[in-house]
């Protein structure tokens, strides 16, 4: 059994209850909700990385395996903060940490924004993984306490929240791109930092504004104890609990989503602008159609019936989505690449809640050991794959092979899936209750 921080006072879980609850009306709270999911989809400000790739590597000198490596530094930084969101929640309550997390994100862009080198830019990066680490638990913690009632339906809000930016953005970054095209280093400079810079303060101005404000959110006794043994649960990381089949598999499989998933979205640029002389749809055009299929299929499943065709999701999305994405990188036409990227993406993104929402619900300690294990191994994951992308690319000058295997991810999360049962009705569903 792993280390169990030490048990927080009952006057700290007090006052959160009392934070959290009581008098405020509904308007507040969605005031609330609304202002901390506006704040955090402001960090989605990082998928202009892709699209600057090529320029960033020419801006520092850096080989593809070094470039692989700088952006792995985001996983580095959330590994740590994995490690420790738990326990901080627990002791020091679930809005002050989503505060920390926006206020820490602000702090990391301002950072980036500085223009120091690329020593400045690392640290600033991992800083920036670990605060984006922080907010990944503590944001949907904090929205479940404020909403207990509707929790699926204001996760997925935040969902669509994140994609919409994810979309727009690149679109901004290629046109910045353009407009700094005959200017230089120079030029390039103000393109990436100045951004930053904007990003950071509008994050630190609003998680000041989020601190300082006083507020309390009504909430029913049961749901406040119940939001209480949940987080408390969540910093209980019981090792046991991951030494079963089942959930040792659910760790795989969004290991495998992850890992190819990111590492496509950050090298297919530059596999574009590498091995086509003339490029028809830009690659911002392609990091942009990633948003728009993962915000079209995930805006599906949060109104669909909750098992309709999961089996069908989870065995087959990964490996079609997978091929589309495997022919478009050997097809050798230009126009293929970010068309057929953004078809794969609109399968391969129902993948990740589909097998959430596999986990079992019974115990919220279980549930949330198995995510935030999964967390931690995805982001190791991550780093090693971009690192070695990135080598295979400098070894080979071909893109082809290393995106080839991560696209093969897909392919393998479905294959698993199928052999393994996921997504058949699990027994206890069907078994009445013992007590």
């Amino acid at each position: 059994m792993a280390s169990v921080p030490q048990e927080p006072s009952r006057d700290s879980h007090t006052v959160e209850r009392q934070q959290l609850s009581s008098t405020a009306d509904i308007t507040t709270r969605r005031r609330l909700a609304l202002t901390l999911i506006c704040l955090s989809s402001l960090t989605v400000y990082t998928s202009v990385f892709p699209v600057f790739a090529t320029q960033i590597c020419d801006f520092f000198s850096l080989s593809n395996e070094q470039f692989g490596s700088l952006m792995g530094m985001q996983s580095l930084g959330r590994v740590a903060a994995l490690l420790v969101v738990g326990p901080l929640i627990s002791w020091c309550g679930v809005r002050r940490i989503a505060e920390l997390g926006i206020l820490g994100c602000g702090a990391s862009f301002l950072l980036l924004g500085m223009g120091g080198g690329i020593g400045l830019f690392q640290c600033g990066l991992t800083s920036l993984g670990m605060f984006i680490g922080v907010g990944s638990v503590a944001h949907p913690s904090f929205l479940f306490a404020i909403f207990p009632g509707i929790k699926r339906r204001v996760f997925s809000v935040k969902l669509v929240s994140v994609a919409v930016p994810g979309i727009l953005l690149p679109l901004v970054a290629g046109s910045l791109l353009r407009w700094s095209g005959t200017g230089g280093d120079e030029t390039f400079r103000w393109v990436l930092y100045v951004p930053f810079l904007m990003v950071g303060s509008t994050l630190v101005a609003g998680g000041l504004l989020m601190a300082l404000k006083s507020y309390t959110v009504e909430e029913s006794a049961d749901s406040e104890q119940t939001g209480v043994r949940q987080l408390q649960a969540r910093s209980r990381i019981r090792l046991l609990q991951l030494l079963n089949i089942r959930s040792l598999l659910v760790i795989v499989l969004i290991s495998l989503h992850a890992s190819a998933d990111t590492t496509i979205y950050t090298f297919l640029p530059m596999f574009m602008e590498n091995h086509f002389d003339h490029l028809p749809i830009k690659p911002a055009y392609a990091v942009a159609g990633h948003g728009l299929a993962y915000l079209v299929t995930r805006g599906l499943l949060s109104v669909m019936p909750e098992r309709i065709a999961q089996r069908a999701i989870l065995c087959l999305s990964g490996p079609i989505g997978g091929m589309i994405l495997i022919f478009s990188i050997w097809s050798g036409n230009a126009m293929y690449v970010p068309v057929l990227y953004t078809l794969a993406c609109f399968f391969v993104a129902a993948e990740f809640p589909a097998l959430v929402s596999e986990l079992p619900s019974r115990s919220m300690g279980n549930l949330g050991t198995v995510l935030a294990a999964s967390y931690l191994v995805t982001e190791l994951a991550k780093f090693v794959m971009l690192k070695l992308t990135g080598r295979v690319a400098d070894q080979t000058g071909d893109y082809r092979v290393a995106l080839t295997f991560a696209a093969g991810g897909f392919v393998a999360f479905g294959v698993i899936a199928f052999l393994t049962g996921f997504g058949r009705p699990a027994v206890e569903e069907n078994c009445p209750s013992h007590g």
